[in-house]
């Protein structure tokens, strides 16, 4: 019997929801249901009528995530990736009440975060949006957002060579220099990042 079908596992769920304790899920399980809700805003968020379907989808996410944004180690990545995705947008128009809660979820982001967000060019989905102008622009204000984020100088000057470069940010993942100097800044800052 799963959680969904059995009475005692739904209650005690809308328990931990009710009192905002699902932070404290174990990770394991905490991983399962923030993937799916990820998995359902993508979706929501690549398909017709996203403007309408989003916001919930979002904010699904946004409980499952809580106050402190401690994300399970085994999806990081795939969640940053995600809530970059969505704060970008489809490149035809903002979701206007979902990008609060995406705003939200940048901001809890961490340092490591930060500059996995940032390198989320890297990523042949993300970076084949950056060839319309919302998302450029969009990506753009996700780079000031991540400054703030970040003090280690190497990843500051990461960004101000996106912020600066004569390329166009969709072909930075291509340039050899730029790919050269992110591997740099994940050895220097000992991050288990793949890029």
């Amino acid at each position: 019997m799963t959680a969904d079908n059995d009475p005692n596992a739904r209650f005690a769920r809308q328990f931990l929801e009710l009192v905002s304790a699902t932070p404290y899920i174990p990770d394991a399980l905490r991983a399962a249901e923030l993937e799916t809700a990820l998995d359902n805003l993508l979706s929501a968020h690549r398909s017709w009528g996203n403007f309408y379907n989003e916001p919930s989808f979002a904010r699904q996410v946004q409980r499952l995530v809580g106050k402190d944004g401690k994300i399970p180690t085994l999806i990081e990545k795939k969640y940053v990736y995600g809530v970059v995705e969505v704060f970008l947008t489809n490149g035809k128009g903002i979701t206007r009440d979902a990008q609060p809660v995406y705003l939200y979820l940048l901001n809890l982001f961490d340092s490591k975060q930060a500059f996995i967000a940032t390198m989320a060019i890297f990523d042949d989905y993300i970076s084949s949006k950056l060839q319309l102008p919302l998302c450029r622009e969009k990506y753009r204000e996700l780079l000031e957002l991540m400054k703030i984020k970040i003090s280690m100088p190497a990843l500051r000057e990461l960004i101000d060579d996106i912020e600066q470069s004569k390329e166009p940010i969709q072909d930075l993942k291509g340039s050899p220099q730029f790919k050269q100097r992110a591997n740099n800044v994940v050895k220097i800052l000992d991050l288990n990042i793949k890029l």
